[in-house]
C-alpha cells in the first residue's frame, strides 16, 4: 500500500485496523471507504475548478497591467519612464488586486455539492483538463491584450498633452493620466472577476468593493502627506483628478468598452455550446423557479379560499331585511345549541344590526322577550304554512301574519341571553318563571320544544 501511494500522482489512505503507515504516506486520509465519493466528486472537482480559474485570472490581470506599462514605454522611446507612481505600482498585486484571486480560489463554486454527487459526469471536466489547457489559458491572455489596448487607446487620445484638463488652463500631465489609467485597470480587473463568479457570497463582495475603495482611500491618504513624501501625488486626487469630469466619465466608459465583448462571448458560448456544468446550472435554476411558482400559487389559493359556515339548522329562515324590526337584537357571534348532537356551535350572522348589539340587546331582552317568544312560538306542523306565508306576502307581510296567528302559551323554552349553554328559561303563560338548569339533558325528551337564541332566526323549531 505504501509503495502504490507514493508512486501515484495523488495518494489517498484509509485509516483502519491495519495501522497508520499508509495514512502517514498519503496525501489525503479518510476514515471510511465511502468517503471517497465525496472526496473525488465534490472536493476534488471543486479544487481543480477553483485553482485553474484562480491561476488563469492571476495571469490575466498581471499581463494586462504589464502591457499598459510596455505600450507607454514605446511612446516614450523606451526611455524607462513609468506612467505610474512607483509606490502604488508596487502595491498592485499586494493590496489592490490581492483579495479577488483569494476569493476565487477559496469560495468559488459553480454547483452545489449535492448536484456534484448526483451528476458524476461533471468530474470528467478535470480528467479532460478543460479549464487549464492551452485553449483556456490562451483565451485569458488574448482578453488581457485586448483590454490593455482599449485602455491605452482612450488614454492616449483623451489625455493628449495639448488638451486642457481643467479651468486653470493647464494641460494633462503624465502622472494625472497615470492615476486615471491605473483606476481604469483596477475597475476592469474586478469587473472581469465579477463575470466569472458563479455563486456570489459575502467574501466576493468584500473582495471587490473593499479593493476598489482601498485604491481611492490610498490616493486621499498619500496625497495628504507633505510634499517631500508624496512627491508627484501631492494633492493629486483632490486638487487635480477628482474635479475633472472626464476622469469620472472615463471610469464608466472605458470599463464598459473592455467588459462588454467578453460578456457577450461568454453568453453566446453558454447558449450555443453549453458544457455539462451549464446544463446542470440551468436545470437547478428551472427547478428553483418552478418551486417558487408552486409556492406562490398555493399561497394565492389559500388567500382566495373562504371557508363556509356549516350548520345543522334545517328550519326555514327568511333572508335579512334591514327594514324589518325582527332582526335588530342580533349578536355578531353567539353559541347555538343543537339538540341533534348535543353540541354547541358558533354561528356568525353578518348583519349591520350586529354592530349595535351591545347597545340594544339589554333593552330587547328585558322589554320584548316575552312578546317575541309568544309571537313566534309556532307548532311544528305550521312550518309549511310559515314558509308559504313568507313566499306569498314577503318579509313585512309575513311578519304581521305570523304575529296575527299567535303562538303557544305554555311549555315553550327559550334561552334568556345567558352565556352558559345550560341555562334555559321555561315560559308558562303570561307570567314568566325562569328555571335554571345545570345541563341540557331535558332537551333530549322534547327537542321540538327547545328554542334557539332569540334574535338569530324566527324559527324556534330549527332542531326538529
Amino acid at each position: 500500500d505504501v509503495g502504490m501511494i507514493q508512486a501515484a500522482h495523488l495518494g489517498v489512505g484509509i485509516s483502519g485496523q491495519e495501522g497508520m503507515q499508509a495514512v502517514m504516506s498519503s496525501d489525503f486520509a479518510i476514515a471510511q471507504f465511502r468517503f471517497l465519493t465525496t472526496l473525488l466528486l465534490v472536493h476534488g472537482r471543486l479544487s481543480y475548478f477553483r485553482l485553474s480559474r484562480m491561476i488563469c485570472f492571476f495571469l490575466y490581470k498581471n499581463l494586462m497591467f504589464g502591457i499598459t506599462i510596455f505600450i507607454f514605454n514605446a511612446f516614450a522611446l523606451f526611455s524607462g519612464q513609468f506612467m505610474y507612481n512607483d509606490f502604488y505600482m508596487t502595491l498592485f498585486n499586494i493590496l489592490f488586486t490581492s483579495l479577488m484571486p483569494l476569493a476565487i480560489g477559496i469560495f468559488d463554486r459553480d454547483v452545489d455539492r449535492k448536484k456534484c454527487v448526483k451528476y458524476p459526469s461533471m468530474y470528467k471536466q478535470g480528467q479532460r483538463n478543460e479549464n487549464f489547457n492551452l485553449q483556456a489559458i490562451g483565451g485569458w491572455l488574448v482578453l488581457a491584450c485586448y483590454q490593455a489596448g482599449v485602455i491605452m487607446t482612450f488614454i492616449m487620445i483623451g489625455h493628449d498633452s495639448r488638451i486642457i484638463s481643467r479651468w486653470s488652463g493647464q494641460p494633462y500631465t503624465m502622472f494625472e493620466s497615470g492615476v486615471c489609467m491605473f483606476t481604469i485597470v483596477i475597475l476592469v480587473v474586478h469587473l472581469e472577476a465579477m463575470q466569472v463568479e458563479e455563486q456570489w457570497q459575502w467574501p466576493h463582495h468584500v473582495a471587490v468593493w473593499v479593493s476598489i475603495g482601498i485604491w481611492w482611500l490610498y490616493l486621499l491618504a498619500y496625497g495628504a502627506f507633505p510634499i517631500r513624501f508624496a512627491a508627484d501625488l501631492y494633492y493629486m486626487f483632490i486638487g487635480v483628478v477628482a474635479p475633472n469630469g472626464q476622469y469620472w466619465f472615463y471610469c464608466l466608459l472605458v470599463p464598459a468598452a473592455c467588459i462588454l465583448p467578453s460578456l457577450f462571448w461568454r453568453n453566446v458560448r453558454r447558449l450555443l455550446y453549453p458544457t455539462v456544468q451549464d446544463i446542470v446550472r440551468e436545470a437547478v435554476s428551472m427547478d428553483k423557479r418552478t418551486q417558487e411558482q408552486i409556492q406562490h400559487d398555493e399561497e394565492r389559493e389559500m388567500k382566495a379560499f373562504k371557508p363556509e359556515i356549516h350548520t345543522k339548522n334545517t328550519g326555514f329562515v327568511p333572508p335579512y331585511d334591514r327594514n324589518s324590526r325582527h332582526y335588530k337584537p342580533v349578536a355578531s357571534s353567539r353559541q347555538i345549541y343543537n339538540p341533534r348532537d348535543m353540541q354547541h356551535r358558533v354561528a356568525a350572522v353578518p348583519t349591520e344590526a350586529s354592530l349595535h348589539y351591545h347597545q340594544d340587546v339589554q333593552m330587547y331582552e328585558s322589554q320584548q322577550l316575552y312578546e317575541l317568544q309568544q309571537q313566534y312560538s309556532l307548532e311544528p306542523e305550521q312550518h309549511l304554512h310559515q314558509q308559504q306565508a313568507y313566499e306569498q306576502q314577503g318579509p313585512e307581510g309575513w311578519g304581521s301574519a305570523a304575529g296575527g296567528r299567535g303562538g303557544r302559551h305554555g311549555g315553550t323554552r327559550s334561552r334568556m341571553g345567558s352565556d352558559n349553554p345550560g341555562d334555559y328559561a321555561t315560559w308558562t303563560g303570561p307570567q314568566a318563571v325562569h328555571e335554571s338548569t345545570s345541563s341540557p339533558e331535558s332537551a333530549r325528551e322534547d327537542p321540538a320544544a327547545f328554542g334557539l337564541p332569540i334574535g338569530y332566526i324566527l324559527d324556534p323549531f330549527a332542531g326538529k
